[in-house]
């Protein structure tokens, strides 16, 4: 039997997932990413509503620009699939309840902080600041009405700022040693944002899962790649897969296997 609200929870993550994809091209370009409409980035044709049907407007159209037939990256249709499927799963897991809409606010987040991160090695401030300052205020109301699932407010302090301290001393002491900068601000920043919602277990994790698939990534860059071990590689998406292991609690899998 066809679950028809799991469907309907597809369509509605891959619509967000197109709307995420105009955030990641023109947030760091300074564009309005309302305004104008979406078009051809090499004819200008603007395009109809029937050609931004998210997946489906891609596969009619083979990935190419109705007008002047430009081929388009299929990054954009992947994004929508990948928001589609979390939509989905979120609403199998909590139905359509505040652990929905709270988590799935937090994959769109990461979504774009991620490729901000990747095509220009930036973290806006309004993906970082903005949510640190809210986890801070929920953490304080939440205390205030009992709420006994959310961190306390001292630890929503505490995790956040300490959290953010100890990735700014590591990338300070590599900055010293090597004279390179390994970490930027935007980083920090994010774990102050991580900090704030998921306390100091959801800190460690992040940054420990986060440093380890980054090395392993830098290594099998390297080995396929070929590319010299300066080529400057994004940490937040590193950062933003630690979160989502620490929020599956598939670290749990190796610390049973190892400890």
């Amino acid at each position: 039997m066809i679950d028809y609200f799991a469907v309907i929870s597809f369509v509605f993550g891959a619509i967000i997932g197109s709307f995420l994809t105009v955030c990641i091209y023109r947030i760091p370009r300074g564009f309005n990413f309302v305004r104008p409409a979406s078009r051809c980035g090499k004819c200008g044709f603007p395009l109809a509503f029937y050609d931004n049907i998210p997946v489906v407007s891609f596969l009619v159209l083979r990935g190419r620009c109705r007008n002047c037939g430009v081929q388009y990256g299929s990054r954009h249709v992947w994004i929508e699939i990948l928001t589609g499927l979390t939509a989905m799963y979120l609403y199998q897991t909590w139905g359509l309840g505040f652990e929905s809409i709270f988590y799935f606010l937090l994959a769109s987040v990461l979504i774009v902080i991620a490729w901000i991160d990747i095509d220009f090695q930036i973290i806006p401030d309004q993906f970082t600041l903005l949510p640190w300052a809210i986890g801070i205020i929920l953490a304080g109301i939440f205390e205030l009405k009992g709420v006994p699932w959310f961190v306390s407010f001292k630890m929503s302090l505490l995790s956040s700022f300490g959290g953010a301290f100890l990735l700014w001393l590591i990338a300070f002491i590599y900055q010293v040693l090597t004279g390179v900068e390994g970490l930027g601000m935007g980083d920090v920043k994010l774990i102050g944002f991580f900090g704030a919602f998921f306390g100091l277990q959801g800190v460690w994790v992040t940054i420990f899962a986060g440093s380890f698939l980054g090395a392993l990534w830098g290594i099998v860059w390297i080995i396929v790649k070929g590319k010299n071990k300066r080529t400057p590689i994004p940490f937040g998406p590193f950062l933003c897969l630690g979160l989502v292991i620490y929020i599956l609690e598939l670290h749990r899998f190796f610390i049973d296997a190892f400890m």
